[in-house]
């Protein structure tokens, strides 16, 4: 099976696995989404925001740039990868 990748033809599985990059995005807490269900209440809210470095919740957007970067060519040597979009989260405890 030949596939074309830009100006050039792949012919077996190992050139199209290299073609193929698999990354994930793994979101903290984001506001303005029905994740919660109407179960976020404001102590929570506070208490999520309270573990992060930068002081908010993130937002639907600042999830979208990175799913938007990982697709990019800029990332184009990231592969296997978890970008965790959790605004220093871990870091802030």
């Amino acid at each position: 099976m030949d596939i074309r990748h830009g100006n050039s033809v792949m012919s077996d599985e190992r050139d199209l696995a290299r073609a193929i990059r698999a990354n994930a995005v793994v979101p903290g807490y984001v506001e303005e989404t029905e994740f919660f269900g109407g179960r976020m209440t404001p102590q929570r809210h506070d208490r999520l925001v309270g573990r992060t470095l930068l002081g908010r919740a993130g937002r639907p957007d600042d999830i979208a740039a990175a799913v938007v970067f990982l697709a990019s060519e800029e990332a184009g040597y990231i592969t296997g990868q978890f970008l965790h979009a959790i605004g220093g989260a871990t870091l802030g405890r």
